[in-house]
């Protein structure tokens, strides 16, 4: 199935830190991912490049399951309220610095570490709601399509942003552009 898919890219001004959560289940579903966004707020779900997609003739699908590397929940700071503020920096645990002051490329491949930054950059991004679309890894699937159809210059990991709005879970793929300047095909 193929659906038309509008892919946007996202001018992240700010850093974004996450602390790293155990997921209860593997696959993720709606039914995980709407009650992920209910209890933190928001989640951020990485996924791995390594053997995620398989490339075919007519594009990238799923090599199997979509499963989450590792998951994050928004970072808390004192009254237990999210922070995406850059003066609340979290210290980086694999590079012995403060995250999301070095360029996206530089940043630890290790997502086993109990803190994360999604660095300010240009992402290619796709929202949806969870409750009126199909499975995310149907969604997910298509996101990847689309951005290997437009030919975006993309690397590194995949991610699933969840975030609550107006009681509802919003899904938003990402995935790090490498230039905004790229040509966009069809």
């Amino acid at each position: 199935m193929h659906m038309l898919i509008d892919i946007k890219i996202l001018h992240l001004h700010r850093p974004i830190y996450y602390e790293k959560i155990e997921l209860v289940s593997d696959e993720i579903q709606n039914n995980a991912i709407s009650a992920l966004a209910a209890r933190y707020g928001e989640c951020l779900l990485v996924f791995r490049n390594d053997n995620l997609l398989i490339l075919s003739d007519d594009g990238p699908h799923l090599a199997s399951k979509l499963v989450p590397s590792t998951a994050y929940r928004i970072a808390v700071r004192d009254g237990g309220k999210g922070s995406t503020d850059t003066a609340s920096a979290i210290p980086d645990e694999s590079q012995g610095n403060i995250v999301g002051r070095s360029a996206p490329r530089q940043l630890s491949a290790d997502y086993s570490i109990a803190r994360f930054t999604l660095s300010a950059a240009d992402y290619a991004f796709f929202q949806w709601r969870a409750e009126s679309a199909p499975q995310p890894s149907i969604m997910f699937e298509e996101f990847a399509r689309e951005i290997w159809w437009e030919r975006l210059e993309t690397e590194g990991a995949w991610f699933l942003r969840l975030v609550l709005e107006d009681g509802k879970t919003s899904v938003q793929a990402l995935r790090l552009v490498l230039s905004t300047l790229c040509k966009r095909g069809h």
